[in-house]
């Protein structure tokens, strides 16, 4: 039954996405090119040999992923044919992903609410429209989860390392899971090893890349919060400095985190969890995915489709078995709206969704410190 349920859901919202791509996207309209940002990366990827710069020499200078994915491109031979059939493959990840986290529900109603104000949302539409890399990592980092569930704990660190080599984004999240199985698991130093190779492949490519986007409406981390004073006092056509901004959004970001766990000590704005077996799926994915979102937006490089990222630990939170009351629910599930439709390129809106996106990953950070040795146990669990 859970099976019919799973299809039938998958087939539903992949169905909308389908609609949207042949009769116009609700929030883009109808749009000459679909599945842009795959398609330019498929470009560089044909257009550099082995032995070329492709970072600048090929008129790629925009490029800003890892230089594995114009590898593969070269090697597998993909070309722009080839695009429309990956596209809908993302298509179809994203709907399994998103059945498969309402079906496994414990709030069915409540989640398929947050479902659906996540899969209208503007970050989904733009994501899947473009075939943006991101889309690709998402599936990756869900099917590592997956994978760390069933105990398949080397296959997902491969994946990781994937991912990381691809979006240099996920590198923190690689580096925390291999350390944290080396020390439960008691390995030798020497099975982390392969953390140097995938570290100096990232810093080499790194350094290459030209340019990553660093104004307001290309960023939604930290340091946008400094762009917007910067815009206060000095007006329109002007950008801080990004090293200031970045200390200024870090030091908001703990502010409010500070703010949540003194505010948690009076009142009861955290579940209870006390249950690692009945929770463990959701403790795994909640964490994953923070993790990720939360090195996006230190980072500065929250860009609007990223955002897909923290809908994974917002849907995994209702989905937790917890004790106590549920009022925060709804002040959460108002959260999850602003954020998610406001904090783009809204113009005048997008600063409310910026200071809710403060919030919100200042919340689940203390949520995450607050129950760090059950999130440690359900990701370490070998039974």
């Amino acid at each position: 039954m859970r099976q019919v349920k799973l299809l039938s859901m998958a087939g539903f919202i992949f169905s909308f996405f389908l609609y949207q791509l042949m009769n116009g996207w609700f929030f883009l309209g109808r749009t000459t090119t679909n599945f842009g940002d795959l398609n330019y990366v498929v470009n560089c990827g044909n257009r550099s040999g082995l032995n070329s710069n492709y970072f600048s020499d090929n008129g790629c200078s925009g490029y800003m992923y890892g230089s594995l994915i114009l590898r593969l491109v070269e090697v597998f031979g993909i070309n722009n044919q080839q695009v429309y059939i990956i596209g809908l493959l993302f298509f179809i990840g994203f709907s399994v992903i998103f059945s498969s986290l309402a079906i496994s529900s414990n709030n069915r109603v409540l989640s398929l609410v947050v479902g659906l104000i996540i899969l209208f949302s503007p970050p989904v539409e733009l994501i899947l429209q473009r075939a943006n890399i991101d889309a690709l990592i998402f599936i990756l980092v869900y099917v590592s989860s997956e994978l760390i569930l069933r105990h398949k704990f080397g296959y997902a660190i491969f994946l990781l390392s994937i991912c990381s080599l691809m979006k240099f984004y996920t590198l923190p999240l690689l580096i925390a899971i291999s350390l944290l199985y080396a020390v439960k698991q008691k390995k030798r130093i020497r099975s982390q090893v392969y953390l140097v190779f995938v570290l100096l492949i990232c810093v080499i490519d790194i350094k290459n890349v030209s340019y990553f986007p660093g104004d307001a409406q290309n960023f939604f981390g930290a340091p946008i919060f400094g762009e917007y004073f910067q815009y206060l006092i000095y007006g329109p056509n002007t950008h801080s400095n990004l090293f200031i901004s970045g200390l200024l959004g870090i030091l908001l970001y703990w502010i409010f985190c500070y703010f949540f766990y003194r505010l948690s000590s009076v009142v009861p704005v955290y579940p209870s969890i006390s249950n690692v077996s009945f929770n463990r799926k959701p403790l795994v994915l909640f964490s994953m995915f923070f993790f990720v979102f939360a090195s996006c937006y230190l980072a500065g490089l929250n860009i609007d489709y990223r955002l897909v990222f923290i809908a994974v630990p917002i849907l995994t939170f209702f989905n937790l078995k917890i004790e106590g009351g549920s009022w925060f629910k709804i002040p959460l599930l108002l959260t999850t709206f602003l954020v998610l439709y406001t904090s783009y390129n809204t113009y005048i809106f997008q600063p409310i969704g910026d200071f809710f996106i403060l919030l919100l990953i200042a919340y689940f950070t203390v949520l995450f410190l607050k129950e760090i040795s059950i999130i440690i146990s359900a990701l370490t669990t070998t039974k």
